[in-house]
C-alpha cells in the first residue's frame, strides 16, 4: 500500500517533464548539448545522439539528466559514441545545478 501511495505522490512530478533530443546531423530540435539546456526546464531529459559534441557546458540551477541514447534502449553502445570534448578549453561541464545526472 505505502509503495502504491509513493508512485501517486511522485507522479505528478514526473509528467510535466520534457525529453530534449541533440544530434550533430539537425535531425533532431537540437544541433548542441548547450542549447538544449538552455531550453530546459527543471527536470527534463536530454538525450543526446551519436557524435563528438566540442562543447564547454554550463549547467546553472535546474535539476536535468542528461545522457546518450542508452537511456532509452539499453544498448550501452551509444556510450562509447557519444562524447563530449571540451577542446582542451578548461572542464567539458561546470555545473552549478542542485542536482545534474550525467548518464
Amino acid at each position: 500500500m505505502k509503495t502504491i501511495l509513493v508512485i501517486f505522490l511522485l507522479l505528478p512530478l514526473t509528467l510535466g517533464a520534457a525529453i530534449l533530443h541533440v544530434a550533430l546531423d539537425g535531425s533532431q530540435a537540437y544541433s548542441s548539448v548547450q542549447s538544449a539546456v538552455h531550453a530546459a526546464v527543471e527536470m527534463d531529459t536530454i538525450l543526446i545522439h551519436p557524435g563528438t559534441y566540442y562543447e564547454n557546458l554550463r549547467i546553472i540551477g535546474r535539476k536535468l539528466t542528461i545522457g546518450s541514447l542508452e537511456l532509452t534502449t539499453a544498448d550501452s553502445s551509444y556510450i562509447s559514441q557519444t562524447v563530449i570534448d571540451g577542446k582542451q578549453n578548461g572542464r567539458a561541464l561546470l555545473s552549478y545545478a542542485r542536482s545534474c545526472d550525467i548518464l
